[in-house]
C-alpha cells in the first residue's frame, strides 16, 4: 500500500471570509479584530487601506453601510462596564 499526503493551498474568497466571520460568536469576532490590530500594527497602513476600499467602485451601498455601522458602534461607550 502506498500512502500519499497532498497539500492544497486554497485562498478563500471574500464571500467565504465574510460567511466565516458572520458564523462566529461575539468573542471570536472580537478576537478577529484584536488579531487584525496586531497584523496592522502602528504603521498607518490601515487608514490608507480603508480609503482605497471606500474609493473602490466595487464597494456596494450595502458594504458601505456595514463599514459605517462598524464605525458608529465602535464609538459607542458601554455604560454597563
Amino acid at each position: 500500500m502506498i500512502e500519499r499526503t497532498y497539500k492544497h493551498y486554497i485562498e478563500p474568497t471574500p464571500e467565504e471570509l465574510a460567511r466565516c466571520f458572520w458564523s462566529r460568536d461575539a468573542e471570536q469576532q472580537a478576537a478577529f479584530f484584536n488579531g487584525l490590530a496586531v497584523e496592522i500594527g502602528e504603521s498607518g497602513a490601515f487608514c490608507r487601506q480603508l480609503q482605497e476600499v471606500t474609493d473602490s467602485p466595487l464597494l456596494t451601498p450595502g458594504g458601505r453601510r456595514i463599514m459605517e455601522q462598524i464605525g458608529e458602534y465602535s464609538r459607542q461607550e458601554d455604560t454597563d462596564k
